[in-house]
């Protein structure tokens, strides 16, 4: 309808609204009922409270590196950077696939080795390293799977992709990987989830945003538009690497032994 990028924004706008509308009807024809209490508000805050710097800072951390490149560079490398970021996402579509069935799973197997840390040890145990085995053979199956990605995009986005945009081909894989690890980080923060220590998520966060501001913005002023994608990386591993650190202490399963 000829409002450009405004259209975007007016459309992602427009749909909201109307769905909040459509739920405020609901609840308010009372189609669905619910209770107030007073503890479980609590709880509630306290668990979801910390998770809204999260979703702030967390947005921050994705987006910033190409608000720097708009400001120090130019409009045609953010359009490159952002056209490589979109065909690099294809991977958060992958994992967040394989998330939808995954979450309900992994949140029941922890409840259950609670329970039978206390009634059975050795199956707890068992379960333990079949929860163990079965992240490791995602995380290697994701990362050759990222890797047919690339390879496939590589051979048809030359045809489908304009000659203006064929340098975003150049960056992909840097950019795929990045995902990659942004899928990793979502697996590993599960176990954070679980134990209600939302805060410490919040904290990782907002440390790595507040790093990939300064990170982005050095690597961009000395390598241009391939610091932007660099730093795109490093975010996202570190994002990563911070996560797992944290999930392997707090919650205690055989990562690197079939001991426990």
């Amino acid at each position: 309808m000829g409002y450009k990028w405004e259209g975007r924004v007016l459309a992602q706008v427009f749909v909201s609204v109307i769905f909040g509308i459509i739920s405020i009807y609901i609840i308010f024809k009372k189609w669905i009922f619910f209770e107030v209490k007073g503890d479980y508000i609590i709880q509630l805050l306290k668990f979801g409270i910390p998770l809204i710097f999260f979703s702030i800072f967390y947005l921050l951390m994705f987006h910033i590196n190409r608000f720097i490149v708009a400001k120090f560079l130019s409009l045609e490398d953010l359009g490159i950077l952002n056209v490589s970021i979109q065909l690099g996402g294809f991977i958060d579509l992958i994992a967040s696939s394989f998330n939808i069935a995954f979450l309900p799973w992994i949140y029941k197997n922890l409840s259950n080795i609670d329970k039978l840390l206390r009634d059975n040890l050795s199956i707890a145990l068992d379960l333990k390293r079949r929860i163990v085995k079965i992240i490791y053979l995602y995380v290697f199956s994701l990362f050759f799977i990222s890797l047919i990605v690339y390879f496939v995009f590589i051979f048809i986005m030359k045809y489908f992709l304009g000659p203006s945009f064929h340098k975003a081909i150049e960056f992909l894989l840097i950019i795929i990987f990045a995902f990659y690890f942004k899928a990793l980080y979502y697996i590993f923060s599960y176990f954070i989830v679980y134990t209600e220590k939302t805060i410490i998520l919040t904290i990782i966060t907002v440390i790595t945003a507040i790093f990939s501001i300064f990170l982005s913005y050095y690597l961009v002023m000395f390598f241009g538009i391939w610091g932007a994608v660099y730093s795109f990386f490093f975010t996202f591993f570190i994002y990563f690497l911070i996560t797992f650190l944290f999930t392997i202490k707090i919650y205690k399963l055989p990562w690197f032994t079939i001991k426990t």
